[in-house]
C-alpha cells in the first residue's frame, strides 16, 4: 500500500476552494485518498477523474468508494488521454518521483498541456529510497526532486512532511519507535522548526 504523509492534506486542500465547482484530475491516484478528502473535507462539487497506471488500485475505489470519482483511467500519466486544457486542475501526488527524472518531466508536460487553471505537485524533498511493494512494481522510488527542478519552471513551492514520515519512506525504517520517542521529548514550539521532506510544487496557468 503507498505510504502517505497526513501533514500533507490540508496544505493541498488548501487549494480549492469549499463547494467548488471545478474538474479535477487526480495523476497517481492510488487508493483515492484525494478524492474522497475532497468531496468530504472540501464538498467538492465539480468532477474528479481518477487515473492510476495501476489497475488493482482503481478497481477497489470501484468497489468502496466509486461514487466519490466520476471517471476511473487506467494509463500511462506521460501521456495523458485528454486534449490540450480538457480539465481545470491537475493533481499530482507522489508520482513523478516513481520514474526516472526525464519521466517525471514528461508527466509534468502533460499535465501542464491538459491543465487549464492549476497545476500542484507533491514529492518528497530530495531522493527518498523506497523499494517496490507487495505485487506493484510502480512503487519503487527512481529519481529524486528538489526546488530548483520546480522554480526554473516558473512553480512555487510550499513545505511540509513529518521526520516520522521520511524515517517510514527510508531505509531506517526500523527505526521508527525510536525516532518518535526522541521527538516526544522535543518541545512542539522546536518540532515545528524541524527541516520539511516534501515539496508542494504549484503553477496557476492562463489558457
Amino acid at each position: 500500500m503507498p505510504v502517505h504523509d497526513f501533514i500533507l492534506d490540508p496544505i493541498v486542500l488548501s487549494f480549492f476552494k469549499k463547494g467548488d465547482s471545478c474538474t479535477v484530475l487526480d495523476l497517481g491516484c492510488g487508493y483515492g485518498l484525494f478524492g474522497t478528502l475532497l468531496r468530504y473535507e472540501r464538498d467538492h462539487r465539480g468532477i474528479i477523474i481518477g487515473l492510476d497506471a495501476y489497475g488493482p488500485y482503481l478497481r477497489k475505489i470501484k468497489r468502496y468508494s466509486g461514487s466519490i470519482y466520476d471517471a476511473f483511467i487506467v494509463a500511462d500519466a506521460r501521456y495523458l488521454p485528454f486534449r490540450d486544457g480538457a480539465v481545470d486542475v491537475v493533481f499530482a501526488s507522489e508520482i513523478i518521483e516513481h520514474l526516472p527524472k526525464q519521466g517525471g518531466y514528461r508527466i509534468i508536460e502533460e499535465a501542464e498541456r491538459a491543465a487549464k487553471k492549476r497545476i500542484i505537485i507533491t514529492t518528497p524533498r530530495g531522493h527518498i529510497p523506497q523499494e517496490s511493494q507487495s505485487e506493484n512494481d510502480l512503487e519503487a522510488h527512481k529519481s529524486g526532486w528538489s526546488e530548483p527542478d520546480f522554480v526554473r519552471l516558473g512553480y512555487s513551492i510550499v513545505y511540509a512532511g513529518s521526520v516520522q514520515m521520511m524515517v517510514r519512506k527510508s531505509r531506517l525504517r526500523g527505526i521508527v519507535g525510536l525516532v518518535n520517542a526522541a521527538l516526544g521529548m522535543i518541545p512542539e514550539s522546536l518540532r515545528k522548526k524541524l527541516p520539511k521532506y516534501e515539496l508542494i510544487a504549484y503553477k496557476d496557468l492562463i489558457k
